[in-house]
């Protein structure tokens, strides 16, 4: 099974041009599962949905202005909104599989910690055999947020247990392939020319699996960043963020990460 997510970058820059090349971008992934961020609204939702081959979707405007959306080739058992999140579940290789789509606030670490913490304690009250936690979490490595939900710290007298696998980390450590970063304040031209070095960038977009334990755990197969590439076209990457995409062998269970 193959889990994208997206922020598509909310913004006219590029427009039209560069919704034919968000399209394209997500054509060619071949995604099972697709969590997208920043959706202009909820038509576009629905003309991606169509273009990619998506019979299923969901869409979310919270009361931020960053929609939501999870379209799914697969249909949704359930779908449900929790605070800033859109949640969907659906069923695969005979298991269910819950996915949480967030776009945190990137001008609040108390915020992003609430919102976080929250989701997790919802998160515990599921009954999905397998949960994944997507989106644009606009934390940085080692951040509050991310050191929860990998077990290094509590939030509010919480902590996150079961802990969360960053699948990035996870490809990391059996291929030996670095994390890249999905905001690329170097090379993406929405960033490009504001006085950034080379290589400069933050890695904030994840793909998380809950532990499994002691339930058997899906094979990671493969994982990497798309959208990368600039458009003669229109000057612009699809979008001023990489997606990430992971794929997770859920026929072949009894594998362990």
């Amino acid at each position: 099974m193959k889990i994208v997510t997206y922020n598509i970058w909310n913004d006219k820059r590029g427009w039209p041009g560069r919704l034919d090349q968000i399209h394209e971008e997500i054509r060619k992934q071949q995604a099972d599962l697709l969590c997208l961020q920043d959706v202009p609204n909820e038509e576009h939702c629905r003309w991606i949905s169509e273009k990619g081959g998506f019979p299923f979707y969901s869409y979310y405007k919270p009361s931020s202005t960053c929609e939501l959306a999870i379209l799914s080739k697969l249909p949704f058992v359930s779908t449900h909104r929790f605070g800033e999140a859109l949640i969907g579940t659906v069923q695969v290789g005979g298991y269910t599989l819950e996915v949480m789509n967030v776009h945190l606030p990137w001008d609040s670490v108390l915020s992003r910690e609430r919102q976080v913490m929250a989701l997790v304690q919802e998160n515990k009250q599921s009954r999905a055999d397998y949960s994944l936690f997507c989106g644009d979490f606009n934390c940085v490595e080692g951040s509050s947020v991310q050191s929860f939900l990998f077990g290094k710290q509590s939030l509010y007298g919480e902590e996150a247990a079961p802990v969360w696998d960053d699948l990035a980390i996870v490809y990391r450590d059996r291929t030996g392939v670095e994390p890249k970063a999905t905001l690329d304040l170097s090379s993406n031209p929405r960033w490009k020319g504001n006085g950034y070095q080379e290589s400069a960038g933050t890695r904030i977009d994840w793909i998380l699996l809950k532990e499994t334990y002691p339930k058997p755990t899906p094979k990671l197969m493969a994982f990497g960043l798309f959208g990368t590439e600039i458009s003669p076209v229109t000057g612009y990457c699809a979008s001023d963020h990489y997606g990430v995409y992971a794929e997770l062998d859920f026929e072949n269970i009894e594998s362990t990460l």
